[in-house]
């Protein structure tokens, strides 16, 4: 039996070695492709010690047929033979990337594949643009209109076309000349530009303007283009006259259909180029010889008062009327000068003006404020910032941003410019708050005024949307909605940072008073003459030291702050009364008021000139005092306190009580 075991263990074994590439082969590959990392040898038979019959170099894709697990047969440029296959990598893995732009900045060669020693399929020129599609070890793979392959990624640099430099310049082109996609010059052309016609370039990259002509938006090289010449610093004004030539282009080859007619005028040059000129107003050019040119510098603006009646001139010395009269009274912009002359528009007609016959307004020192609701008392004009001049009607609806001695400057549905102190009285203002986001319980009315019966509707704000919530004016929360700023009721928008504003529209008017003496602060109630009746809230408080005092007298409550930051602190609910004097919460280590500094609780001469007082009273001086409309009283001693006291619990419990009356 042992004998028998021992022969078939045997026949096993012969069997085995007489045949084991057919074992083999049926685990084996068809193809393996991959490369070398050293040089491998084509030999004629599948032996290592065989003759070579060609040599393939390191890193040089292949393809090979294994017949058993050490030999494979290959072709290699050509020459058939076996190849000692073990070493063999797989083909480097490629990685997808959202595709971008690179170019070369010399020409470079494109491989079949991601390796050093891959056949080259063409050399890729400088400055052709290639669509990266997926990054493999070193290379970047990349596709052009033409090719498909691979580069080294240490040759490209990316074209980062969206980071163009903004610019504005007029050119045009002696010759036609190529709209390329791409700021390269080896991109592709996609339209044609025509010699002769003036263009308008909007950015710049690599020495390239982008442009767009006849609804195709390209690049065109800047060499090849002639740039109209355009200060800033200076401008030309020409004063035209009858008769005087017009061209479509700068080329005497051009003439317009009919020449100048339009009476002597001063006209603005927008640009020059080869002895020809740009009218701004007309958009044609004339011959530098055939007019008469004055260069203005452009300054501030300046808001010019005139004393009486003066009539403008057609050059900056001279008697020669330009047919417009500045009013006396009025108040005109100026954004130009000449010598000692200003260039002012009078219902667009343009003269000179001397300086001596006008006087600048201090509007340039108006101080900034809340954006403030305002109406127009009586009928008045709004004086643009660029000159032009809009008539306002009582009743009409303002916005002002910044205060000055005699004006505001406000904004008037999408115009803006400066009105007269005495024409408006203010309405209201916005006090901020730390912006939140919260859902509409229900369809809400985004209103453009901070008053029920007064505002127009801007949209409708519909149930479950995000709303921003940034602050309040009077009653009603100041959101913003689908790129809308406006005022919505407060019904379901109030959260902790929002509330404590007044409930309803009938809010009582309101004085800060304090005694520096006892060091209390007071909120008093004011009846319908203006007087204090009743305390509403008190405080003991922090005041200036005697080296930075706060001054005594009366004076207007002004900017509000929901954070105010001082060099180590900030304070919450911060209210300007003088230029760099508040009246201000606790301070706090961050914008948080749970982070507040103890130890600044104290009251006395204390401050650097603020008045500091406990959270609530800040909090409520902030929330119910409107600002440009209540006085604090600042007293050293003798301060009248009215007997009677209300709490804010029972003052806004009578609030909405008389929400239909009038007063309280």
């Amino acid at each position: 039996m042992a004998k028998r075991l021992l022969a078939l263990l045997i026949g096993f074994m012969l069997m085995a070695a007489v045949f084991p590439c057919a074992l083999a082969e049926e685990e084996l590959p068809e193809t393996l492709t991959g490369y070398f990392d050293k040089v491998m040898h084509v030999r004629e038979k599948p032996e290592s010690s065989n003759i070579s019959l060609a040599a393939i170099p390191a890193q040089c894709p292949v393809e090979v047929s294994p017949i058993d697990d050490r030999y494979a047969t290959i072709t290699f440029n050509g020459v058939s033979g076996y190849i000692f296959y073990k070493d063999i990598k797989p083909m480097p893995k490629e990685t997808p990337v959202e595709a971008f732009t690179v170019y070369l900045t010399d020409n470079k060669y494109l491989y079949d594949a991601a390796l050093h020693g891959a056949n080259v399929l063409t050399t890729m020129q400088a400055e052709t643009p290639m669509t990266v599609l997926a990054t493999v070890k070193n290379y970047y793979h990349v596709k052009t209109e033409e090719w498909d392959g691979y580069v080294f990624q240490a040759d490209c640099t990316e074209l980062k076309e969206f980071a163009s430099q903004p610019m504005s310049a007029e050119f045009y082109v002696a010759e036609r000349e190529s709209l390329r996609s791409y700021p390269l010059r080896n991109a592709g052309e996609i339209a044609a530009l025509e010699p002769g016609r003036i263009y308008q370039a909007d950015a710049s990259s690599r020495g390239f303007y982008r442009v767009t002509a006849d609804g195709v938006t390209g690049w065109v090289s800047a060499s090849v283009t002639s740039t109209f010449k355009d200060d800033a610093s200076t401008t030309r004004v020409a004063l035209m006259k009858n008769g005087v030539t017009l061209y479509e282009r700068p080329d005497k080859g051009f003439p317009a259909e009919s020449g100048y007619e339009g009476g002597e005028k001063l006209m603005f040059i927008s640009a020059e180029n080869n002895g020809f000129y740009r009218l701004d107003e007309e958009e044609l050019y004339v011959w530098r010889e055939d007019v008469e040119t004055f260069a203005v510098s452009r300054i501030a603006m300046q808001q010019l008062f005139v004393n009486m009646n003066t009539e403008l001139t057609l050059r900056p010395a001279g008697n020669d009327a330009a047919e417009a009269t500045l009013s006396a009274g009025e108040l005109y912009a100026a954004q130009f000068a000449a010598g000692d002359t200003y260039l002012v528009s009078v219902e667009d007609v343009w003269g000179f003006l001397p300086k001596a016959s006008a006087s600048v307004s201090s509007l340039e020192a108006n101080e900034a404020m809340n954006r403030t609701a305002a109406l127009v008392t009586t009928p008045a004009v709004l004086y643009g910032e660029d000159g032009r001049r809009t008539i306002l009607s009582e009743g009409d609806k303002l916005f002002l941003t910044n205060m000055g001695s005699d004006f505001y400057r406000c904004t008037f549905g999408s115009e803006s410019g400066f009105v007269f102190r005495q024409a408006v009285e203010i309405f209201s203002a916005d006090a901020p708050l730390t912006a939140y986001t919260i859902t509409a319980p229900a369809e809400i009315r985004l209103m453009d005024f901070p008053d029920q019966a007064l505002a127009s509707e801007l949209a409708v704000i519909p149930a479950g949307a995000a709303v921003e919530v940034e602050g309040f004016n009077r009653c009603y929360l100041q959101v913003r909605y689908n790129g809308l700023t406006g005022y919505t009721a407060q019904e379901g928008l109030i959260t902790a940072e929002s509330e404590g504003i007044p409930a309803t529209e009938n809010v009582p008017s309101y004085q800060v008073a304090l005694d520096k003496s006892t060091f209390m602060a007071y909120v008093f109630l004011l009846d319908d003459e203006g007087n204090p009746c009743a305390v509403v809230m008190s405080a003991a408080v922090g005041i200036g030291k005697r080296s930075t005092p706060t001054p005594s007298g009366v004076f207007t409550l002004g900017v509000k702050e929901r954070w105010h930051a001082f060099t180590y602190s900030v304070t919450p609910h911060t209210t300007t009364y003088i230029k760099a004097r508040f009246i201000h919460g606790i301070p706090c280590r961050r914008r948080d008021e749970s982070t507040k500094i103890g130890y600044m609780e104290r009251s006395g001469a204390i401050t650097g000139g603020c008045l500091r007082s406990p959270m609530e009273f800040a909090r409520f001086v902030y929330m119910n005092c409107p600002s440009y409309q209540t006085e604090l009283v600042v007293v050293s001693g003798g301060l009248q306190v009215p007997e009677e006291t209300i709490t804010p619990e029972e003052l806004f419990a009578a609030m909405e009580a008389a929400a239909t009356q009038t007063d309280l």
